[in-house]
């Protein structure tokens, strides 16, 4: 049900000069997503009601946590933020339905599924917000994200790495070799206990 109460509206702003004296008294949020702490703080500071989660604070949340930050947007369904072309998104900021969870220390956790069709958005808050699970290849349901790789066969323990991995893709590697072993033409569960035990 749509409220028409001033105080039920969130203004989501391309940026922050975009906030003047028509947004007083209104909540709102800038929705390019954030890679500084400094900007977070600031923002959050000034009042954003939430702040949306960038590559570098994603990949980084127990610093986002001691800042202080209280209320954040993910992108759920998108494996890459930024218009630089990768050679897949598995190392990209997605969220599997199952791992929510997993940001429940927040105060506040918004999900969001950008720039999709009202057809296809139904069907992703049907997986996440009621199923919390998926039990299908991981490209169906997340935008960007070029390799084959069962849903089903990624632990709960791969996502926790990633919450405070720092996106050091150069030396780590253990997100493309995980996808991998979880692709749906090789898929063995034991192959993937082994690899997690290793490392």
């Amino acid at each position: 049900m749509f409220s028409k109460q001033k105080n039920d509206l969130i203004c989501a702003l391309h940026n922050y000069n975009q906030l003047g004296e028509r947004f007083v008294g209104l909540r709102w949020y800038v929705m390019t997503p954030c890679n500084s702490f400094m900007e977070a703080i600031a923002l959050q500071d000034a009042g954003a009601e939430y702040i949306v989660l960038g590559e570098t604070m994603f990949f980084n949340i127990q610093r986002v946590k001691d800042c202080g930050i209280q209320n954040v947007r993910i992108m759920a369904n998108q494996a890459a933020h930024s218009p630089i072309p990768r050679a897949n998104g598995i190392c990209g900021p997605w969220v599997r339905p199952e791992d929510l969870q997993l940001y429940d220390e927040f105060h506040k956790t918004v999900i969001e599924f950008p720039g999709l069709l009202p057809n296809k958005e139904e069907a992703l808050y049907r997986i996440y917000a009621e199923q919390h699970r998926w039990p299908g290849a991981v490209e169906m349901i997340i935008e960007n994200f070029d390799s084959p790789c069962e849903n089903r066969m990624l632990p709960t323990e791969f996502t926790e790495h990633r919450l405070n991995c720092r996106q050091r893709c150069n030396t780590c590697h253990i997100c493309p070799n995980l996808v991998r072993l979880a692709n749906r033409l090789l898929a063995d569960a034991g192959d993937i206990k082994l690899f997690l035990e290793k490392n």
